[in-house]
């Protein structure tokens, strides 16, 4: 659900609709914000990480593209 509404730009209430229309699934708004928090909240750590990780580089960005 998270990536539905995140990645792919749906409306919970697409979500919703889709979920019961497709799958029959019958899910409420609610559930929707409440996997998108706990959602948030399970990759919350693995993102710090590697922002952390990425700000103590010595390289942030290199930019292999050769100059034809």
């Amino acid at each position: 659900m998270a990536l539905m509404v995140g990645r792919f730009q749906l409306s919970r209430r697409d979500v919703v609709e889709l979920l019961d229309d497709v799958f029959h699934i019958p899910v409420s708004l609610r559930l929707v914000s409440k996997t998108e928090a706990n959602t948030s909240d399970e990759l919350e750590p693995a993102y710090v990480e590697a922002h952390d990780f990425v700000r103590n580089s010595s390289v942030v960005h290199a930019d292999e593209t050769s100059w034809s």
